[in-house]
């Protein structure tokens, strides 16, 4: 029993880790929409681009600021990681936490 009960778990780990370790969870900023309050951004190159869009209570966040920050901090080029729920075909940003490109 329990080595079939090791060897479950040692297969859900197998196919569980490379979805873990190819996830980054920050994103390139492609582009701004600041009429619509949307935004742009791709894992890297190749990969798809996804929209997101921000509403009066998104949270956002500057890397190594203790300050509130909000949807103007963010610009093309920064590194972006996004918590979100989709409302239809959109992707509503709940949190976003910013690192100003370099």
């Amino acid at each position: 029993m329990s080595k079939v009960l090791m060897a479950a778990l040692l297969a859900m780990l197998a196919i569980l880790t490379p979805a873990s370790a190819a996830h980054a969870p920050y994103r390139l900023v492609t582009a701004i929409n600041d009429v619509a309050k949307t935004f742009s951004c791709r894992a890297s190159a190749g990969e798809p681009t996804w929209t997101y869009n921000t509403h009066e209570r998104t949270i956002f966040r500057v890397h190594g600021k203790t300050r509130r920050a909000s949807f103007a901090d963010i610009k093309v080029g920064d590194a972006v990681a996004v918590e979100y729920h989709i409302k239809g075909d959109e992707r509503i940003a709940d949190r976003v936490a910013i690192r100003p490109k370099q």
